[in-house]
């Protein structure tokens, strides 16, 4: 345990922080999760999940909870995965 007022301070603000880091992994790993359930890219809700997935990895980067490649790589393969996603959907049309 912390000895000074500074470092218990210190403490509380990283526990804090800690909390809220959480909260943003958390909530981009949900969010992966439904967009990789989702059947393809023309869907309404796709597109939703995709913007709230995109705001909440911006956030992060914002926050430093991800590093700016990090937030960049996840949602280049949230993009990829779309167009895999219509891909696969188109072709399951054409049979």
């Amino acid at each position: 345990m912390p000895k000074s007022k500074s470092a218990k301070k210190a403490l509380k603000i990283s526990l804090r922080n800690r909390k809220f880091n959480l909260y943003y992994l958390g909530q981009i790993k949900r969010l992966h999760r439904q967009l990789k359930k989702l059947s393809s890219k023309d869907s309404k809700e796709f597109q939703t999940t995709l913007a709230l997935y995109y705001k909440y990895v911006d956030k992060a980067a914002k926050k430093h909870v991800l590093a700016k490649n990090k937030a960049r790589r996840l949602k280049s393969q949230a993009i990829k995965l779309a167009k895999f996603k219509k891909i696969a959907h188109q072709k399951d049309k054409k049979k």
